[in-house]
């Protein structure tokens, strides 16, 4: 897993825009299509604060169990689609920051798909810790 992200030390204002193209760079180089700058020290932080890019159109369904989280668009387009427990279709948003705030809180328990609507998409994310992968479901 660590081949999709990385620990780096930023503070509120030192995220540079070579930082997101080194990002793109090696989230298009992953199988996965994706890459995470992790702005938290550790997995064990009460917030995890994340910067991540999507690269590829075929995200996977999922839910954390025990944290809501706060998507904001820092550079691209992407749409989040919402699902119920049947994982029919319940709503899809699309963040912009164009068109709208491109900021969203998707709740606990909440499954749902992130896909990139322009090559690349890159996102900050924050959620509650300690993160535990037991905690997250994918379809």
């Amino acid at each position: 897993m660590s081949d999709i992200f990385e620990f780096i030390k930023i503070d509120t204002t030192s995220l540079s825009y070579e930082d997101i193209q080194r990002l793109v760079s090696k989230a298009k180089k992953t199988e996965q299509g994706s890459f995470r700058l992790n702005c938290h020290d550790s997995f064990e932080d009460n917030l995890q604060q994340m910067i991540i890019c999507l690269t590829k159109k075929n995200g996977n369904i999922h839910r954390h169990k025990n944290t809501d989280e706060v998507i904001s668009i820092l550079e691209g387009r992407m749409s989040v689609t919402l699902f119920d427990e049947e994982f029919n279709e319940v709503k899809t948003i699309i963040l912009d920051k164009e068109n709208n705030a491109g900021i969203l809180r998707i709740r606990k328990n909440t499954w749902h798909k992130n896909i990139p609507l322009d090559d690349f998409v890159v996102f900050h994310e924050i959620s509650s810790g300690p993160f535990n992968p037991d905690k997250m479901e994918i379809k």
